[in-house]
């Protein structure tokens, strides 16, 4: 304030004239105005980590298969990974990135775990660009993640949309007894966004088989689809909740000594999901898997 008065900068009076703007106009005006101030100041705050954390950057393959991504501008970054150490590659879909047809590209690498963005192969970009890298880095003509998806079972819907629904539904009855007649109208309100986001997430899932990799996605605030080699794949986790067991569903987990650890195909029907873990990797589950009686 002190260096304001020397320079003869009036610094009170525009703060001044803001706050008599507010209280003059409208609720609605102001809270839209807010917003709107709000989302701009937000794009482009992430506009500004975006250049400062990607700047300049660079995915190169070196004549030794090694993979070397660098970026940065106030302080440079360069992360090399070993042909060797490749395991796989993720599409991550964050869900207002995924609006606008973005993604980022990640890799699944033994020795760089999964915290950071150590295994960052490419920032937010065009989901086509997030393809066609991810291709590039497998060495493949076409990314294993553009293949199409086996869709789950309608029993996997059902419990999204209960898992949806089901707490909009109860907060509506708890405002109808301790809050005013319209706050559980307001809660009803939600219904519409919270079975879109169940529909969301069961159209998120899917799983498939190729040659040499296994496909999972899922997620709805965060789409995740991981194609993961499968001689890279070291066992398998298979666990059944009760509410699963009823609607005949199970999740598979592929563990694995690169990312994650483990990759989970979430909600799959129990004869498709011990179907897909025993032709993935031969030999390793059909040990424990009860044999089917011979028909006649």
């Amino acid at each position: 304030m002190n260096y304001a008065r020397e320079l003869d900068i009036e610094v009170l009076e525009p703060m001044t004239d803001a706050a008599h703007w507010v209280v003059e106009r409208p609720l609605g005006l102001t809270i839209a105005v807010s917003v709107l101030v709000v989302l701009v100041l937000s794009t482009l705050g992430s506009l500004l980590l975006y250049l400062v954390q990607y700047w300049n950057y660079q995915l190169t393959r070196e004549p030794d298969g090694t993979v070397r991504v660098r970026r940065g501008l106030l302080t440079t970054r360069s992360v090399s990974v070993a042909e060797q150490r490749l395991r796989g590659v993720e599409i991550k879909e964050p869900l207002l990135l995924r609006a606008g047809r973005g993604a980022q590209a990640t890799s699944v690498t033994t020795g760089l775990g999964s915290k950071g963005e150590s295994n960052l192969l490419l920032p937010p970009a065009p989901v086509g660009e997030a393809h066609r890298v991810a291709a590039e880095v497998l060495g493949v003509p076409e990314s294993p993640t553009l293949t199409p998806l086996r869709r789950h079972p309608r029993a996997a819907l059902r419990r999204r949309m209960v898992r949806a629904l089901a707490p909009v539904l109860v907060l509506a009855a708890v405002l109808a007894v301790f809050a005013p007649d319209w706050a559980w109208q307001a809660a009803l309100a939600l219904l519409p966004f919270a079975a879109w986001l169940g529909w969301d997430r069961y159209r998120s899932l899917g799983h498939a088989l190729t040659e040499r990799h296994l496909l999972s996605r899922g997620g709805s605030a965060l789409r995740e689809t991981v194609a993961l080699q499968r001689t890279g794949i070291i066992g398998w986790r298979i666990s059944q909740s009760f509410f699963q067991r009823r609607s005949g569903l199970l999740t598979i987990s592929a563990t694995t000594a690169a990312g994650d650890s483990a990759y989970h195909v979430t909600d799959v029907g129990e004869a498709d999901g011990l179907a897909l873990a025993d032709e993935a990797v031969p030999h390793l589950l059909r040990p424990f898997l009860e044999p089917t009686p011979d028909a006649g």
